[in-house]
């Protein structure tokens, strides 16, 4: 199981795609679930090395000192953004599973049955 290219759309609000970064997460006592919505989702996990080699640029945006943007995706045009978002999911692993089982690291194996 990996993610759909659909779960990393740009907001339309800023074209920003947002991530939570897991080394700050874990420092600050935070689960890796951080602003999921809902237990039935997963939370995906991906190198920042990935989204720069995409072309991308990844700043922080405070005040949470966890929590960065990918910006650049609408900027490469449909085509190209339709394949980078495909090689986001491609390159991501499940890191939490639903049912908030975390697995690290990351995988695209199911650690058993998942909820849902």
């Amino acid at each position: 199981m990996r993610p759909q290219s659909a779960s990393f759309a740009p907001h339309p609000a800023n074209d920003g795609v947002s991530f939570n970064r897991e080394a700050t997460l874990r420092q600050h006592g935070r689960p890796l679930w951080e602003g999921c919505p809902d237990p039935s989702w997963a939370v995906a996990a991906i190198q920042v090395k990935e989204l720069i080699a995409l072309g991308l640029e990844v700043r922080p945006t405070p005040p949470a000192p966890h929590h960065v943007e990918a910006f650049g995706l609408r900027g490469l045009g449909s085509a190209a953004e339709k394949r980078a978002r495909k090689r986001i999911a491609e390159t991501a692993r499940i890191a939490v599973w639903p049912g908030w089982i975390e697995t690290w690291p990351p995988t695209d194996r199911s650690p058993g049955p998942v909820p849902g």
